[in-house]
């Protein structure tokens, strides 16, 4: 497998306005999911799932932002998707028993194995971000990938949008939508190129059933 590990939150780049947004993560999940693809090798990815003692930023890491990034992972098509934690978070350092978010991340888990066979089944296409994100950096310039590219979505994303396309084995095309902003619940219309019967996973039991 090609696997890497990935602690973007507050480092030098990060910043409380941009979020994410301004991070290098994404042009370098979009390097390694090219890296793999081309070399038929499952990706593999450790995001980050607490507040490190060295960063010299105080902000308080919480289960969403752990939770967008393992998402990112699953965007760009990962294989395997671990968390690295430490100190607080998920785990209690001290005692190893139940730490800060624990609950939230158990649940999370809980969601991705319910989906984990038909995850597991697919190969990532593409990934396209709205055109605002890393706007100014010309490593992401090399690497976009424009709409027209895109095989099921036509017009524009809204801000802080990202999607994905992968295909299984039996030609189905799935599609994957993430918020990159943390804070909020976002809502977004999507319009497709071609009428198409639309199936949405649950989250539940993993079931596909159309909308």
């Amino acid at each position: 497998q090609l696997s890497f590990d990935y602690y973007p939150i507050g480092t030098r780049e990060y910043s409380v306005e941009k979020q994410l947004d301004g991070s290098h993560l994404w042009h370098d999940l979009e390097i390694v999911r090219r890296a793999a693809l081309k070399r038929d090798l499952p990706m593999w990815y450790y995001y980050q799932g607490q507040k490190y003692h060295f960063h010299k930023y105080e902000y308080a890491f919480t289960a969403e932002m752990a939770r967008v990034l393992a998402n990112a992972g699953i965007l760009h098509g990962v294989k395997g998707l671990q968390a690295y934690t430490e100190f607080e978070g998920p785990v209690n350092p001290e005692d190893g028993g139940r730490g800060v978010f624990f609950e939230e991340t158990k649940q999370y888990n809980s969601e991705i194995r319910a989906m984990n066979n038909t995850l597991m089944a697919l190969t990532c296409d593409r990934v396209i971000h709205d055109s605002t994100l890393l706007s100014d950096c010309t490593v992401m310039a090399a690497l976009r990938t424009p709409m027209e590219e895109s095989e099921l979505l036509t017009g524009e994303l809204r801000p802080r949008l990202s999607v994905s396309e992968h295909h299984d084995a039996y030609g189905n095309r799935y599609l994957m939508v993430l918020n990159r902003e943390y804070e909020k619940t976002a809502h977004a219309q999507l319009s497709l190129k071609n009428p198409s019967h639309v199936y949405k996973f649950s989250r539940e039991d993993g079931e596909q059933r159309m909308v």
